[in-house]
């Protein structure tokens, strides 16, 4: 393949539905693997949005559908289901961006970029 074509498909790849989908995945799991967020918060998050979905009739029976090719995404996601559920703080970003609250460099970068991923979907 020519770099041409080689660019054409990478493209494709960035301008996927897939690509984008996973985008708020790659950020967060770039984020725990800097060290920026704790992986217990995110997995209580994680955990506590898989609550809210499977209370959806309809999103329980595609994820039936889907995760019956992927057996050990399947097992995972029931195991993190069946923890008991951990309380989490619900952060009102509102409050956070007033200009009396202040907050580090980091803090405010891993806003901007959950702010970023919102704009995406």
């Amino acid at each position: 393949m020519n770099e041409e074509q080689l660019r054409a498909q990478l493209n494709a790849v960035y301008s996927s539905t897939s690509w984008r989908i996973t985008a708020p995945l790659r950020t967060l799991s770039g984020l725990v693997r800097a060290g920026k967020l704790p992986r217990a918060r995110i997995k209580s998050r994680i955990v506590s949005i898989l609550r809210f979905l499977a209370k959806s009739e309809m999103v329980r029976r595609i994820g039936k559908r889907v995760l019956s090719h992927t057996p050990k995404l399947r097992n995972k996601l029931q195991g993190l289901l069946l923890q008991p559920a951990i309380p989490t703080t619900f952060v009102d970003l509102s409050r956070i961006n007033s200009p009396k609250n202040l907050q580090s460099a980091e803090t405010e970068a891993i806003l901007k970029q959950i702010k970023m991923m919102r704009k995406e979907f």
